[in-house]
């Protein structure tokens, strides 16, 4: 069974400043986008038919998922995903480019009804997990070596320092 919130340590791991920070960004940017309508204007700034309440929709959307994926997904879930995931967007990236529609004369986005995704983003973040994770793999099989081969105690402990703190 998958670890709880207290089992895994998160309140602890979190950087709460930098949360703290992010959400403040977010509020910032939702009030901008607010106070940059020039039309007639919203009656509320959660007026689903304006860009204001539909990045209310959006904010609530990242701040549940990314809940979901803190609090109740495993750990190990995105570790054994992470290379499918990258699999799978590299699929979309060569997918959107005949598949997509044209935004400001660029194709690369998909439309699916009211949504637009752009592959390119998500792209991203399964980068950096993949190259994380051959980082990993890399120092391990080092400390592998190390311990097999007799390397003096001081690198095998520098080398398990560096993989508890790439991991």
């Amino acid at each position: 069974m998958g670890q709880n919130f207290s089992d895994r340590g998160l309140k602890k791991s979190i950087d709460w400043k930098l949360v703290i920070t992010y959400l403040l960004l977010i509020l910032i940017g939702w009030v901008n986008i607010y106070a940059s309508i020039h039309s007639d204007g919203p009656s509320s700034i959660f007026d689903f038919g304006f860009r204001c309440g539909k990045q209310f929709v959006w904010i609530l959307t990242a701040l549940g998922l990314a809940a979901l994926i803190l609090f109740v997904c495993p750990a190990r879930l995105w570790e054994s995903a992470s290379f499918p995931l990258y699999l799978i967007t590299l699929v979309l990236l060569v997918a959107v480019i005949f598949l997509g529609v044209e935004v400001k004369g660029s194709r690369s986005w998909f439309e699916f009804g009211p949504v637009r995704f752009q592959p390119a983003e998500v792209s991203k973040t399964a980068e950096s997990r993949i190259k994380g994770l051959i980082e990993i793999r890399d120092c391990v099989r080092r400390l592998i070596q190390y311990q097999t081969d007799d390397f003096p105690e001081e690198r095998i402990h520098a080398e398990q320092q560096r993989l508890n703190s790439l991991y």
